[in-house]
């Protein structure tokens, strides 16, 4: 198993501290990826040489997915940031499908933060959007899985 790691630090945190360069965040943020991937270490080099991968995506939905998944920059392989952008957009669009399927718009569970599961094309439970970041790739035979954090 082949783990493409993201690691990301904040140019503001002290020497030592959460997200430092001693301490880099694991995260990146799936909503918006836009500061997490100018500050991703190694963002320019390249972890897949590939033009377009199979990615399979089980969490937070109601099954397992699978979707192909090419770099959004149209090169034939992908770097870590182009990775984490491409995986960005895929969650992107899950829960914009996820709304325009669903015969009611997702509520939040009374007495938690947590998201309602939904009715739609991928029944998404458990977590917004913007609960969700990305912690590693992994390759597992033909395909690729997400290792994703609420």
């Amino acid at each position: 198993m082949d783990k493409i790691k993201f690691e990301v630090i904040d140019p503001d945190a002290a020497p030592g501290d959460y997200a430092s360069k001693e301490d880099p965040s694991p995260y990146t943020y799936l909503a918006d990826p836009t500061r997490d991937i100018q500050n991703l270490k190694d963002a320019d080099e390249v972890v897949i040489q590939e033009s377009s991968i199979r990615v399979v995506v089980d969490y937070p939905l109601s099954g397992e997915f699978v979707f192909q998944v090419v770099p959004p920059d149209g090169l034939q392989y992908f770097t870590r940031a182009t990775l984490a952008i491409a995986i960005a957009m895929l969650y992107q669009k899950l829960y914009e499908e996820e709304d325009q399927t669903s015969p009611k718009v997702a509520g939040v569970i009374p007495g938690v933060y947590n998201r309602e599961c939904s009715a739609g094309k991928y029944g998404i439970w458990g977590h917004g959007l913007g609960d969700l970041s990305l912690q590693g790739v992994y390759k597992r035979g033909s395909h690729y899985e997400l290792g994703i954090d609420s």
